[in-house]
Formats: structure tokens, sequence, C-alpha cells
């Protein structure tokens, strides 16, 4: 065997070296990176790559010596591509804006590394990191698609399907107050209680009172008219 895949194992013969007025009484195989034998038909395996060239140095009984070479090519193991696996770890749907964790907790190589991760989240947003957040600003159906690449650049994607965004309703404001009418100055207390919002989302508040006093962001203000 002169070519093969790394780790490439290989039985050498030095058994038709000859010696014409004599007899040969010592071999030295040189295999490269200062791996030797002694031995007359010596096995040695090449681990890596590339053109190894090999040497046989033989002596007889009179102390002369010959040399002979063999080149043997080594070529790399063919890679094996990763494989990729994606998952959402929060809930895929829900009202815009919405935010959804991905994970990519599974991806592996079997013979390597994964160097790099990929995240198309479906809208145009995209993400390097292993295990992204992402939050979804418009309603829709959406796909996110994870693509891994190994140290020897092999590729696999996965993806995540089922993401819905729903578009956002808006709020129902109500306001109260009491007192309505009375000389100033003139104490109200104001009242948010029944706004609410269809989808159970936070609302937030901004009261203006209408004379030119800074606004207030409280549910339920109180505020004197001068």
């Amino acid at each position: 065997v002169t070519a093969g895949q790394a780790p490439l194992t290989v039985n050498f013969n030095g058994g038709d070296s000859n010696d014409p007025d004599g007899t040969i009484v010592s071999y030295l195989w040189d295999f490269g990176g200062g791996n030797t034998s002694t031995a007359q038909n010596p096995t040695y395996t090449f681990g890596s790559q590339g053109a190894k060239v090999v040497t046989l140095k033989v002596t007889d009984d009179d102390g002369a010596t010959d040399t002979a070479s063999i080149t043997i090519n080594v070529s790399a193991q063919p890679n094996v591509p990763p494989t990729a696996q994606a998952a959402a770890t929060s809930p895929k749907t829900g009202v815009a804006p919405h935010t959804v964790t991905f994970s990519s907790a599974g991806s592996a190589d079997s013979d390597g590394t994964i160097v790099s991760y990929n995240w198309q989240f479906g809208d145009g947003g995209s993400s390097n990191q292993a295990n992204p957040s992402h939050t979804y600003t418009l309603a829709g159906s959406y796909t996110a698609t994870l693509t891994v690449t190994d140290n020897a650049g092999g590729t696999a994607s996965a993806t995540v399907t089922g993401i819905e965004i729903a578009p956002n309703q808006a709020p129902t404001a109500n306001a109260s107050a009491t007192p309505t009418v009375g000389k100033a100055p003139l104490a109200v207390a104001f009242s948010s209680a029944g706004s609410s919002d269809p989808e159970g989302q936070t609302l937030t508040y901004e009261w203006t009172f209408g004379d030119g006093s800074p606004s207030s962001n409280a549910a339920n203000p109180n505020h004197t008219y001068t």
C-alpha cells in the first residue's frame, strides 16, 4: 500500500535488499518526524495527511551502505458534516412585540468541533449566538433557521416552525374624576379604573390635566387646579 486515508498503516519490506559480496547486517528505516525502525520488515502508521518520503538505509558486513526511498501519499479522511438541532425554549406564540428564546442544544460534530452558529429568524433578523433571543415586532407566521459550521467547513441546518405572532390590539381607556366642579384651588382625584387591554398586557398611563402643569404617569393621580 502506497496511498490511502489517514490513519494509514503500511507494511514495509526490506527483504529484497542484497549484498553481492557479503551480507546485509543492519536496516534503518526513517519514516520522518524522528520516527525510525531497525526491523527488516517494519509496520508503521501515518496519522496525518501528506506525501511521506520513507528512506531505508542498509549496511553490509564491510560497513558499506546504500539507501532507497519510497513515497507514501496519505490523504485526509473525508469530513463528516455536523448535525444541527434547533428549538424554541420559550413560547413561540404571542402578541407583537413578542420575544422568543432559541436553543442549539444537541447540535454536534462527530469528527471535530462546531465553530460557528447562524440564526435567521425569518423577519430579516439574524444572530451568531448559539442560544439567542429575538423579538418579533410585526405580526405574522415565521420560521427560524439555524445553520452550524464545523472546523472543516461542513454545514448543517435545522428549523423552528410554528412561530405565530398576533397583531397588538389597542387597549381601552376609561377615565373618571371626583369632583369635576368646584372653586379654585380644586383638588381632583382621577381614576383609570375600567381601563384594560384585550390581550392582558401591562398598561402604562399618562395623564395631562389641561392647565399646563406637568403630566402624570400614575394610574390614579391627584391634581389641584389653582
